[in-house]
């Protein structure tokens, strides 16, 4: 459901969907480009990134709630130039993301909404893809 602006979670023993609608405060389209539920166990949240916004969203499943963070409002540089690749989540089910334009790994922490980036040993590398072990 990328492009719907949805997410859709299907319950193997019901054989349903529930699905959540992102919030649409004046845009035309959300695009979900990561879906990361992971660790969704750990708080009952399930992390998402919308690339073109520069946004991460955070779905609190059991009450539908959105917590939305401008994920680079405060990035070095300043918010421009930067775009998502990819999110993953350490085992506290704090978000990782990899900016690939502007060359940074970006944690937001799962209990305040902190935000911290990392710049790898070589600059303007083009983080891409990231796992936790």
């Amino acid at each position: 459901m990328m492009d719907k602006g949805k997410i859709a979670k299907f319950d193997t023993k019901t054989l349903k969907f529930q699905i959540w609608d992102l919030p649409r405060e004046n845009v035309d389209l959300q695009q979900i480009n990561f879906l990361l539920p992971r660790h969704d166990d750990i708080d009952g949240k399930v992390w998402a990134s919308d690339s073109e916004l520069g946004e991460l969203r955070r779905l609190d499943v059991r009450t539908g709630k959105f917590d939305v963070f401008e994920a680079f409002e405060n990035a070095p540089g300043g918010p421009q130039g930067h775009r998502f690749y990819e999110i993953t989540a350490d085992s506290q089910n704090n978000c990782y993301f990899m900016d690939i334009a502007a060359g940074y790994i970006g944690r937001v922490d799962a209990r305040t909404g902190k935000f911290t980036f990392y710049q790898p040993p070589t600059p303007n590398s083009g983080p891409r893809r990231g796992q936790m072990d």
